[in-house]
């Protein structure tokens, strides 16, 4: 349904499968689009962990996003069939349930995992993870082994948790370590994943780093025709951010992505938290990556505004011909963009190359009696860009001290944006927290970069929903932190996948709710 050219198969299992196959279809996804596969940890911990808080939980936020999909008969046999589930006995429902992957070793080797799940029963729990098919035996009160071709799966058991994997040794070790997956992962969220980037060889993040420098090259070349004023400001603006993206592959030590959805579940919130290593020139980077406030923050809170942002730490440009080195790391940039429909898009721009004067009246740094409006010629750009500005090929462009503006889009349409944006206007409230990013971004738009996705049917799923999402980034005393806002579209997108997912078992889950 929503995809095009890409969907899994169906599964040939059914029955209780499901449960596993939902718990942790997350890691699956995660696990399998990252490209490095190929050495040995460094050390003797996983190298990625997934949790969810639990079952019941998990059982919770399917129902919310079927019911925001406007799909309520399929919810409410889904949970008819996980409430009576005698397949599960054994298992506690309320309790972290997860998933721990290590580095391979030997590098042809395949990764090891581990299972975490919480038992209430041991007996009926291993009846349950061998489907009351598969032979298990008893080695000691807190030990069995079930049986396979090749070698044995343990299960070992400690503080009412069922360890499942290949070696007991390393049961042993990621049962030490439950108490602080569970905690930083899934105390406050539903989902939380990690990814220790310590246990991936320094030798394949370098290569990888360089790979990463050599695509982003591009940015720092000068373009056919292009004006050496805007190779410039592009060329001062890709620098910091080609040198960042090689320091974050070599110098973040972990990864932790959670989520979790708001008391009504109709939203939710999603962080990203990268942790540099101490000490490090990417620590330094993002230490010196400060926050600050703006009036431009109050830009997202325009009524048909589609997407509003703002970003400061930018090099100084020195755009009104005086020294920015005592800004050269203050300059801050906003923007606009308005109209659904290409033919009515237009966005308007501001960068200043220091920070914006935050005066109660005004949203421009200053307000001189007249100002000088030109037309200037929009270079060649991507086409995402376009998606963004509009086709048109030349701009309003009008400068205000540190600060320039420039708007795009149909010539009338761009000088009304741009006049509003310029015109002076009393601040209702003070400007947010600072912030070193802050921005609302339309899921279509993010959505419409992924090649295989249905786009006629994410415009059925989302007509009529809030699908903007509200982005902030902020260094924290570690490293950086993502947090982002999604809206009812996007829990109702979320649902229409589910939907489509449970659509392949429709004949066990029809089946099973009418015995």
């Amino acid at each position: 349904m929503f995809c095009k050219s890409i969907a899994a198969p169906p599964s040939p299992q059914r029955g209780p499968t499901i449960v596993l196959q939902l718990a942790f279809c997350i890691a699956s996804v995660a696990i399998g689009t990252c490209s490095w596969a190929e050495e040995p940890p460094a050390a003797g911990r996983p190298w990625f962990v997934a949790c969810l808080s639990s079952l019941d939980q998990l059982q919770n936020n399917i129902d919310a996003a079927l019911q925001a999909a406007d799909q309520p008969e399929l919810a409410e046999i889904v949970s008819h069939r996980l409430k009576r589930w005698g397949d599960l006995e054994g298992i506690d429902r309320k309790r972290a349930i997860g998933l721990a992957r290590f580095w391979p070793s030997p590098p042809e080797a395949s990764p090891e995992e581990v299972l975490f799940i919480p038992a209430s029963d041991r007996p009926k729990f291993m009846k349950t993870v061998t489907f009351d098919v598969v032979e298990f035996a008893r080695r000691a009160d807190d030990h069995y082994v079930i049986a396979r071709p090749e070698v044995p799966y343990h299960v070992l058991f400690r503080n009412d948790v069922g360890w499942m994997g290949d070696r007991v040794a390393t049961l042993q070790s990621c049962a030490a370590m439950h108490s602080e997956w569970t905690s930083e992962l899934v105390r406050k969220h539903d989902v939380g994943l990690l990814w220790d980037l310590r246990q991936v060889p320094m030798e394949k993040r370098t290569a990888t780093a360089e790979v990463w420098q050599r695509a982003l090259e591009p940015l720092l070349q000068k373009r056919d025709d292009e004006p050496d004023a805007l190779f410039q400001v592009r060329r001062a603006w890709s620098e910091p951010l080609v040198k960042a993206s090689a320091l974050a592959i070599e110098q973040t030590r972990k990864i932790v992505l959670q989520l979790r959805f708001d008391a009504e579940r109709k939203a939710a919130v999603l962080e990203v938290r990268l942790v540099a290593e101490p000490r490090s020139e990417w620590a330094a980077l993002l230490r010196s990556w400060r926050p600050a406030t703006s009036p431009w923050q109050g830009w997202s809170e325009i009524k048909d505004v589609r997407s509003a942002g703002f970003i400061t730490g930018l090099p100084g440009l020195r755009l009104g011909g005086e020294s920015a080195a005592s800004s050269s790391r203050g300059g801050q940039m906003a923007w606009q963009v308005f109209g659904d429909l290409m033919p009515l898009r237009t966005a308007v721009l501001a960068v200043s190359d220091g920070p914006v004067d935050s005066a109660a009246v005004s949203l421009a740094t200053t307000q001189p009696a007249s100002k000088e409006f030109g037309r200037v010629r929009v270079p060649d750009v991507p086409n995402w860009v376009r998606t963004w500005i509009g086709g048109n090929t030349e701009a309003w462009f009008v400068r205000e001290k540190n600060t320039a503006w420039v708007a795009f889009g149909a010539p009338e349409l761009a000088r009304a944006k741009l006049d509003a944006a310029l015109e002076p206007k009393e601040q209702t409230s003070p400007p947010s927290a600072p912030v070193c990013l802050s921005a609302r971004i339309p899921l279509r738009e993010c959505l419409d970069a992924i090649p295989w996705f249905n786009r006629l049917w994410m415009e059925e799923q989302l007509t009529g929903r809030e699908d903007r999402i509200d982005v902030t980034v902020t260094p924290v005393d570690d490293g950086l932190l993502v947090r982002a806002i999604l809206p009812s579209g996007a829990i109702r997108i979320l649902g229409g996948i589910v939907a489509d997912d449970l659509a392949k078992e429709a004949e066990w889950l029809f089946r099973e709710s009418t015995e």
